[in-house]
Parts: structure tokens; sequence; C-alpha cells
């Protein structure tokens, strides 16, 4: 079959990544199509998958709308042109467009709730199939496809990933001594539009407390100073997820690499206005893999934070419940690659004789 993948964040990039080398080792023609965000582009090229790139980063707001229009223009063009049976997307406005225009199948994952995610209801409108893990909360009006799983263990799993301690003795980090992660939002999405996280005086005190029990390594997605106390990132983004397996603790203002780090079998502590909102989040707590406090209760996440980084225990403990918690999901790699490859509608393949003609060269 002939697949696209498009890649709008990084985060795009690790969910799809493995599941575009199976495909490509079964022999199907796999295109990816990405646009310019934050570190998507190197990640890509650190992955070595082959890519095209469509669209720059937006030069501020008022330069986001034609963004997003050029890039839609560039994707019906690059459909046209490869002729892809199936189009893969996390949430692809512009995938799910291009594909319909294309006579491609769309076939997208959502993660994030609808009120915390609009550009949601572009998108389902014109999705051929929906993927959705079964403990997001909102309704697509059974349209969907809901899976055992999420995102961020297409790439967490034990079965794709094998922590490796030499990655961060390369760059100067002894595994064997404690450490923490700490990142922060930079609350500039349209979601986050009067919201925040920690304080000012929070990030500090957080840093600061935390460095009494070891290294304390900070992500800033706002590109701020760093707290005194703290260090930067010592590794480079596609080596981020041996850096928070090995990691005493995590704690931070992103979903995502909350998600990742409770996965990762880290401690983790999260800090964020949206606590209750995002079924993902709700079920990881129920697992007792991730601590969500509201930022009106950032004393109280302080104190939980500092309480994990003295409990000798604690990395041990989050590591058999991540255990645990695996032995019970379902390979999402291997769900993603078993939906990229069914038969589309008129079977696989099939659909070329109702392509559009005259692809653009």
């Amino acid at each position: 079959m002939r697949i696209a993948f498009t890649i709008q964040h990084p985060s795009n990039v690790h969910f799809f990544r493995n599941a575009i080398g199976e495909l490509r080792e079964e022999g199907h023609e796999v295109f990816v199509f990405a646009r310019e965000k934050s570190v998507a582009v190197p990640l890509l090229e650190a992955y070595d998958i082959d890519h095209e790139v469509l669209a720059d980063e937006p030069d501020g707001n008022l330069d986001l709308a034609l963004t997003q229009l050029s890039y839609e223009y560039r994707m019906w063009r690059a459909f046209r042109r490869v002729k892809p049976d199936v189009v893969m997307s996390n949430m692809g406005l512009a995938a799910t467009h291009a594909a319909k225009l294309t006579g491609a199948e769309a076939r997208t994952f959502i993660d994030t709730e609808t009120e915390n995610a609009t550009q949601n209801k572009l998108v389902v409108p014109f999705a051929d199939e929906l993927y959705v893990p079964k403990w997001l909360r909102t309704d697509f009006g059974g349209r969907e496809t809901r899976y055992d799983g999420m995102h961020e263990m297409a790439y967490t799993d034990p079965a794709w990933f094998e922590f490796d301690p030499s990655v961060l003795e390369a760059q100067g980090v002894d595994p064997d001594e404690p450490y923490y992660v700490v990142r922060f939002s930079a609350w500039e999405a349209h979601h986050d539009i009067g919201k925040r996280g920690f304080s000012p005086e929070g990030r500090e005190r957080l840093v600061r407390e935390l460095a009494d029990h070891g290294t304390v390594y900070v992500s800033d997605e706002a590109e701020g100073s760093i707290p005194e106390g703290g260090e930067p990132m010592p590794v480079d983004p596609h080596e981020f997820h041996h850096l928070l397996a090995g990691a005493d603790g995590y704690v931070g203002e992103v979903a995502t690499t909350t998600i990742e780090a409770a996965l990762l079998g880290t401690p983790s502590v999260r800090v964020s206005p949206f606590v209750g909102t995002d079924g993902r989040l709700i079920y990881l707590g129920d697992e007792d893999l991730v601590e969500s406090f509201r930022p009106e209760n950032e004393d109280a996440a302080f104190e939980r934070a500092v309480e994990l980084a003295a409990d000798d225990g604690a990395k041990a403990e989050w590591g058999e419940r991540r255990e645990a918690f695996f032995d019970d999901a379902v390979d999402v790699t291997a769900f993603v690659v078993e939906h990229a490859t069914r038969a589309t509608r008129t079977g696989a393949g099939g659909r070329r004789a109702a392509a559009p003609t005259g692809a653009d060269q």
C-alpha cells in the first residue's frame, strides 16, 4: 500500500516513528510530510526518517492562518503527486482535508479532549476513520474506534524502548547519581490564554528544593531563564526519553511529558489548570502513575515532589507500577500498523481507479 504520514508536532514524530519503520520494512511505500514546529524536523532527521517539509513555523499569530493555508495547499499538491491510499495523522487538520480532496482515505488519531482542542471540530467531519484512547471522555458520536492505549505508549512500551545509560554518560550525566527533570510550559496555545502553572516564585522554590536532593535539569518551553540551582537539558531532543527514564523524579506542567515520565517508570508530579479535564491523566492518576495538582495548590505539589525525592524506594515502586500497566495494555505501535494497512473502502490500492489524475510533478 501507499501510506502517507503527516507530522505537525514533535510528539507526532515519536508517536509514528516506530510504525513508519515497521511499515517500510514490510515493503509498503511510506511518505512522510512535515511542517516546522519546534524540533519536529530535527527529530525526523535524528531518527533518519525520510521526509518532505511542506511549511515553516509561522512568524507569530498573525502569520498562523496564512501558514496553515499554505500547508494545506502544499499537502494537497503532494498527495496528488504521490497518490497515497491511506493518510495517517494525529489531529491532522490539513491531512484530513487534503485526503478528502484527493480521494485518499483519512485515518486520524485524536488524544485530546475537544474542550482542550477545539480544532477537533474541524478534523472529525473529514476523517474516514477516527481512533481514540478509551479513556478520552469526549463523545464523537459513535464514529470513533476506541483502543486500550494512548499515543505515548507507542514509544515508551518496553517492546519499543529500552533505557540506555550510555546515552547519558556520553553527555556527561552519571545515571547512578540522583537527578530530576523539570519542565515548564510556555502557555502560548490558544486554549492556554489566561492560564498558568507554577507561579514565578514557585518555579524558583521548586528547583531550589529539588536541588537539595540531586541535579535538576530544567526545560522551559518559553525559553526563559533557568531558576537558580537548575541546569539546562544535557541531551539532544531525540535522547530526551533516556534522560526521563533514568530520572529519579519528574515535576512539570506539560501533559505529554508528564505522561511520558509516568510510562517510563519515573515518579511524576504535575501542576496544571487543566487537572480533571484529561481522561488519560485521570486514568494514570487512578493507576498511581501521576499525581496532579492545580496551580492554587502548588505548595502541596512542592511537598509531594520533595517527599518523593527523599524516598529511596519511589523509583523502584513506579517501575513496578509501569510494568503492571504495560502487562495489561495493547501494543499501540502494532495497532497503528494494523490500521494503516487495513484494506481501503475499495480494497488496498483500489481507490487509485477513482483518484484524480494530472498529478503535479
